[in-house]
C-alpha cells in the first residue's frame, strides 16, 4: 500500500485518470497548482516509481506506474505541540530552585513580584551579588 499526502494523491489521480500520458502544462489547469510547487510534487512521485516520465525534457509527460487500487490518501493529523519541559534551576536574583522552562525563564515567580524587581532602576540582581564590578555575573561573560 502506497501512502500520499492530498497535493501528491491528487496529481496521482489526475495522471490516472488521464486516457493518454499527461503534460506538465495539463497539471497545472487541473491541479491549479504553481508549476515550481508542482515539479517538487512530481520529482517525489518519480522517485517512489509510482509515475513513469514519458519523452524528453521539454516535451516530458507522465503515466502512472502503478496499480490505483494500491496507492490511497492519508490525511496529516495536527500534533499538538508538547507542553515544555521544566527544569529545576535557580533563579538569578534570590537562588531559590525554581521550575524553569528555559533559558529565557530564569527569575522565579516571587522575586518578579516584589517592588525591587518592580522598580524603573532594576539592575535584575541584588546588589551583594556578582563580582563587585557593578555587573552581574551574566554580563561578565559576554565582554
Amino acid at each position: 500500500m502506497i501512502e500520499l499526502s492530498p497535493m501528491p494523491y491528487e496529481i496521482f489521480q489526475a495522471i490516472k485518470n488521464a486516457k493518454n500520458p499527461i503534460g506538465y502544462d495539463e497539471l497545472v489547469k487541473i491541479t491549479k497548482n504553481t508549476r515550481d510547487n508542482l515539479s517538487c510534487h512530481i520529482s517525489r512521485l518519480l522517485k517512489q516509481d509510482i509515475i513513469a516520465p514519458l519523452g524528453n525534457h521539454k516535451n516530458r509527460t507522465f503515466k502512472s506506474n502503478v496499480d490505483p487500487a494500491d496507492v490511497i490518501l492519508v490525511q496529516k493529523v495536527k500534533q499538538n505541540k508538547p507542553k515544555p519541559r521544566t527544569q529545576k534551576r535557580p533563579c538569578i536574583t534570590c537562588r531559590e530552585l525554581m521550575d524553569s522552562t528555559g533559558f529565557n525563564h530564569r527569575i522565579c515567580n516571587n522575586c518578579k513580584s516584589s517592588k525591587r524587581y518592580q522598580r524603573a532602576s532594576n539592575k535584575y540582581t541584588p546588589d551583594d551579588w556578582g563580582d563587585s564590578s557593578g555587573l552581574s555575573d551574566l554580563m561578565v561573560g559576554f565582554y
